[in-house]
């Protein structure tokens, strides 16, 4: 009996202890990543001294993921950098590139800088009503 009462006793010590190791450690906030890329989900109009065209680049959320593309063309999946949560790579198996999304002083995130080896180029998120140039 009395080993019965000393293993319930540890059985109940190592519950309570499991169950402040789960409060002390927070779960990632599925909620964080959701509102993030709603935040940068729209149209952004990229310039850049190294090419001659204006591309725009529609940015969307599907099934809790960030993706983007130019009109017409299949869209890639953005892999987001870790610690870094402004920051993307894409890998399209024929190009590699980054992506970092900016905030301004307000806040808010309007400007994306996309990087490959060869050039960069910066992206003004576009205003829904606002004319493209």
């Amino acid at each position: 009996m009395k080993k019965s009462i000393v293993i319930l006793a540890l059985c109940l010590s190592a519950i309570g202890w499991l169950q402040a190791q789960s409060q002390a450690v927070p779960a990632p906030k599925q909620t964080d990543k959701v509102k993030l890329y709603a935040e940068i989900a729209g149209e952004y109009e990229f310039k850049s001294k190294d090419i001659a065209e204006i591309l725009i680049v529609n940015f969307f959320v599907l099934i809790g993921e960030l993706y983007g593309a130019p009109p017409g063309e299949e869209p890639a999946s953005l892999s987001p950098v870790k610690d870094q949560p402004l920051k993307f790579e894409v890998d399209t198996g024929d190009e590699y590139f980054w992506l970092e999304f900016v905030r301004n002083e307000k806040g808010e995130i309007d400007t994306c800088i996309l990087k490959t080896e060869a050039f960069e180029a910066i992206g003004k998120k576009i205003e829904k009503g606002e004319a493209r140039s």
